[in-house]
């Protein structure tokens, strides 16, 4: 049997139903039209970006856990895009600002373009990571494989704008920077995002932060600090992946612009010390000020691994091989002397050397 419902019950009910709406309705309103204006402001000048959060690697230890090598924060400039092309009003004259600043804080920014500097504009030497990026940018922009420096430079001064007011030193300086930044999107070129400035001085960050120059971002990295002196033939060292190693390490997720052991023990335990790099998506406003950053994937660290050496023993070992070293050395220089006869330095008899030394 149904029970009805009590009137009074009704006009409750339908009073807080009426409450919620008028609230929402207030919320909305506000929202919309009161700060609906610096809402959208504040959408437009927000730019959201995934990016790659570097993991840390491993440490190094020797066997009681001593740290021969660990990580130190490292901070790379890299070029901001969106505002050096379409905020700043003379991407050209903008990249002459910042190399110069660069320069004057004693810094040394990006440019494997391989022409000289100065004229008579030549190519120079290249590494084969240059001629693999040279010939990717020529293909991509249907350029002559002989096309000499000089035309090169040519055309990359109509191709970017460079003014005829720059001089011929400067527009080199522009394009240097335009091409590594071009360069990375030539068809099937796989290569890191372009760096401006590696490990770059507080100083010069804080000074392009003060001058709130436009064009440029500071991202947060890793080097290797090494801690002792001693064992540096064991311990090897780091440097950027090459396009052949990348082959051998892209199945394994590595990045574009990963560190990787290329001697000793950085080489030996890559597969521990390698951590696995994370993604944030971070949301910065039009000048650059990061608002929010929300990992997407954490990154996670590399492993630490232990050697079977000792550092104080290495140390005491390396000394005194050394100091033998000089003594023998100091020796068979008296003796010279006392027989009257002068060494030969091409004579491999009469050289003393030295041998690495590895305490296990």
């Amino acid at each position: 049997m149904n029970r009805p419902v009590k009137s009074d019950r009704l006009i409750l009910l339908s009073v807080l139903l009426l409450i919620l709406l008028c609230v929402y309705f207030v919320f909305l309103y506000k929202l919309q039209i009161i700060e609906g204006d610096a809402y959208l402001e504040q959408s437009a000048n927000s730019i959201a970006s995934v990016e790659q959060v570097t993991a840390a690697r491993g440490n190094i230890l020797d066997r009681y856990g001593r740290v021969l090598v660990s990580n130190q924060p490292s901070y790379n400039i890299t070029i901001n895009e969106h505002q050096l092309f379409y905020e700043t009003g003379d991407p050209n004259a903008q990249i002459l600002a910042l190399t110069s600043m660069v320069e004057s804080y004693g810094g040394i920014y990006t440019d494997t373009l391989p022409i000289t500097k100065v004229p008579p504009f030549e190519y120079t030497e290249m590494t084969d990571s240059q001629k693999s990026m040279l010939d990717a940018y020529f293909k991509d922009k249907n350029l002559s494989e002989n096309t000499t420096a000089l035309e090169l430079l040519s055309y990359m001064r109509s191709r970017y704008k460079i003014d005829n007011n720059y001089t011929a030193e400067q527009s080199r300086t522009i394009a240097g920077v335009r091409y590594e930044i071009n360069a990375r999107y030539s068809k099937n070129y796989n290569t890191a995002d372009y760096v401006f400035v590696k490990d770059a001085d507080m100083k010069l960050i804080t000074a392009m932060l003060e001058n709130n120059l436009k064009g440029v971002n500071v991202q947060t990295t890793y080097v290797r600090k090494y801690s002792t002196a001693y064992a540096a033939h064991l311990l090897g060292y780091t440097g950027m992946i090459s396009s052949e190693e990348y082959k051998k390490y892209q199945s394994l997720n590595y990045s574009m612009n990963a560190l990787v052991g290329k001697d000793g023990a950085e080489f030996a335990f890559e597969s521990y010390l390698h951590g696995q790099d994370g993604t944030a998506t971070i949301t910065s406003t039009a000048d650059g000020t990061v608002t929010n950053t929300v990992y997407t994937k954490e990154p996670k660290p590399g492993d630490q691994v232990y050697l079977t050496i000792d550092e104080t023993l290495q140390e005491a070992s390396e000394n005194a091989l050394a100091k033998g070293i000089e003594q023998l050395k100091a020796d068979k220089a008296k003796e010279d002397a006392k027989n009257g006869t002068t060494p030969d330095k091409n004579d491999k008899n009469n050289q003393i050397t030295g041998g690495a030394v590895v305490v296990v």
